[in-house]
Formats: C-alpha cells, sequence, structure tokens
C-alpha cells in the first residue's frame, strides 16, 4: 500500500485567461501533464491510499477497491 495526496488545481484557460478549479482531484504528476501553470488548493488536501496488490482495474478513484465499496454499502443497508 501507499499513499497520495490529492489536490483540486487553479488552473488558467489559455484562450479565454479565466481561471477556474479543476473538477476533479489530482496528484501533482497528473496535474503537471495537463495543467502547465497551475496552483495545488491547498484547503482540498486529501490522502488516499493505493493498494499496490490490486489490480488497477479494481480499484475505483485512486485505491478505492470496488469491493470494498460493496461491503461497506450492504453494511448500511
Amino acid at each position: 500500500m501507499r499513499e497520495v495526496k490529492v489536490y483540486q488545481y487553479r488552473v488558467k484557460d489559455p484562450i479565454t485567461g479565466r481561471r477556474y478549479l479543476t473538477r476533479y482531484e489530482l496528484t501533482e504528476e497528473e496535474a503537471a501533464e495537463r495543467y502547465p501553470k497551475r496552483e495545488p488548493l491547498e484547503t482540498t488536501e486529501e490522502t488516499r491510499t493505493i493498494h499496490e496488490d490490486v489490480h488497477s482495474s479494481h480499484q475505483l478513484v485512486f485505491g478505492v477497491e470496488i469491493s470494498r465499496l460493496t461491503v461497506e454499502f450492504s453494511r448500511l443497508t
């Protein structure tokens, strides 16, 4: 298992010049690929756990296992 920090980023649209927040939280590496000029919004910091022993297709949004979601959901109902 490893932990990653994700943030929403404040970015500037190159065409309109308007600034906006990214819709989803991204790691620093993902944000660097998509948005060369970016600023992380520190108040949106979230630490997520990625399970290395689970195949990536079984993980949903940075390490939340689908099977774990199903178990947790079944406990609520």
